[in-house]
């Protein structure tokens, strides 16, 4: 579990420094861009600080990282893009969300075929909302959502990124409105 991040994206050469709660500091570097985008690490860690969620890119095989990283991503890019959703809205957004997780378990990563046939995507989608924790995906959500402005919004190309980011649940507001988002997300997702 992370304590700490510290990121930064420069021109596609990224750095990290995780700070894990057993003391642990693990440095490093990528010289070439990887195959994401910058919101993806982030994503990545916003489920590194939550307590029972897999989130570490490193291990191998590290499809559920891998899974609960896209649907954390996915979350966060539908409340940026349609923070105003009704219920209604907001649940057919999550079955379109569901739908493309079923492919990414199944076809892309095969989860199933790797870790036994239980690990369907319903099983993935249960044990990831009801892991999910409001508070502290909202108090990272500026910063995904500086990641992704940079991408959405600016339109910059992976070599045009810079951004450096620090990652503190310490120092991390909870974003309430985002808090209230997810919450109805865990909700109607289940």
């Amino acid at each position: 579990m992370l304590s700490k991040v510290i990121w930064g994206w420069n021109g596609g050469v990224v750095t990290t420094q995780l700070f894990c709660k057993d003391g642990k500091v693990i440095d490093i570097h990528l010289s070439k861009p990887p195959p994401t985008c910058p919101a993806h690490d982030i994503s990545h860690f916003i489920c590194g600080f939550h307590t029972n969620l897999e989130w570490d890119f490193s291990i191998d095989p590290n499809h559920i990282a891998e899974y609960n990283a896209v649907f954390m991503e996915h979350l966060l890019l539908l409340y940026y893009g349609y923070p105003n959703l009704d219920d209604s809205e907001l649940l057919e957004q999550i079955n379109a969300i569901s739908k493309h997780m079923n492919w990414f378990a199944h076809e892309y990563y095969k989860i199933p075929q790797t870790f036994g046939s239980k690990y369907n995507n319903d099983y993935l989608k249960e044990q990831f909302l009801s892991k999910l924790d409001s508070t502290i995906t909202s108090k990272f959500y500026y910063s995904f959502y500086c990641a992704t402005y940079l991408v959405e919004e600016l339109k910059l190309e992976q070599n045009e990124i810079k951004i450096q980011l620090t990652l503190d649940p310490n120092t991390a507001i909870v974003d309430e409105s985002c808090k209230s988002y997810i919450d109805r997300i865990k909700k109607l997702g289940n």
